[in-house]
């Protein structure tokens, strides 16, 4: 397994990743032109490549926070293939961010989860994640 940093050319599997295994819907052109402004600035997309194929992805972000000093890691999205789980796929893509964060003076990582993903909970606790608040959102009327 090799972990790189995205390409475009890779979209199209990262599109089969959010869809089959995040299930999120998304139209295929407006996904890639999102990828294309994400790619760069204090966006990183890594990719799990095996056999020249990514089977899994991880999206983050440098961000500041006002309650404590330094920068600090928001995954915004993690996904294997459901074909090579536990095959540390995800461990992989963890290890990468925190080699990321690690080189740049970085010390804490913060991600959300879906209330129903009990098994992505699972995972993300046994590699020392903790729950530590609520996330909430709201659908804007247009």
């Amino acid at each position: 397994m090799k972990i790189r940093e995205l390409k475009r050319s890779d979209y199209e599997d990262v599109y089969g990743l959010i869809k089959n295994s995040l299930g999120y819907e998304n139209d295929r052109e407006k996904l890639f032109a999102r990828l294309d402004k994400m790619n760069g600035g204090i966006y990183h997309t890594y990719i799990a490549e095996i056999d020249g194929r990514a089977v899994g992805f991880i999206g983050f972000c440098v961000m500041s926070a006002y309650e404590f000093e330094g920068d600090y890691i928001r995954v915004l999205a993690l996904a294997a293939d459901e074909n090579y789980r536990g095959m540390g796929v995800g461990t992989a893509l963890l290890k990468a961010t925190e080699d990321f964060a690690a080189e740049n003076g970085m010390e804490l990582f913060a991600l959300n989860s879906g209330m129903s993903r009990t098994d992505a909970h699972k995972f993300y606790e046994n590699r020392g994640f903790f729950k530590y608040g609520y996330s909430f959102k709201k659908k804007l009327e247009k």
